[in-house]
């Protein structure tokens, strides 16, 4: 749930996890505004996350209900982020003219100048990603 939450934060304030208990490959994903959760299916239906292509639909479900405490099951499948301090926007809103669709390219902000470009590639490269390209600013 921490991952998807943290994945579609991108995109807007995302307040309720919920993984379906029958479908664990499918969830419900609540957003702060309904306009958030619209920019989410405009970028990302069609795209392949995991080797699975994610089809996202909008819900009929307006809220993602929380589980009853010690009744339902599933409850670990649920989880509430609408006081998480890990939000990437504030409650004022999020400025959709930043957001885009998910590409090759990365834009890294705040590097120190002493660092050089061959130490930025080697942590990419560390990690298993392929590098390009790279150019400063």
């Amino acid at each position: 749930n921490y991952q998807l939450a943290i994945f579609l934060g991108v995109y807007g304030i995302v307040m309720r996890v919920k993984i379906m208990f029958n479908k664990r490959d499918t969830a419900l994903i609540q957003f702060a505004d309904p306009s958030q959760a619209r920019l989410a299916l405009q970028h990302l239906n069609g795209v392949v996350l995991y080797e699975k292509e994610m089809h996202i639909n909008v819900s009929k479900h307006a809220v993602v209900q929380l589980p009853r405490e010690g009744v339902d099951r599933d409850s670990h499948l649920t989880q509430d982020y609408s006081h998480s301090k890990l939000h990437r926007y504030s409650r004022s809103g999020v400025d959709v003219r930043k957001i885009y669709p998910p590409s090759r390219t990365l834009h890294l902000s705040n590097l120190p100048c002493s660092v050089s470009d061959e130490a930025v590639k080697a942590v990419f490269l560390t990690a298993g990603f392929a590098v390009e390209k790279f150019q400063r600013f």
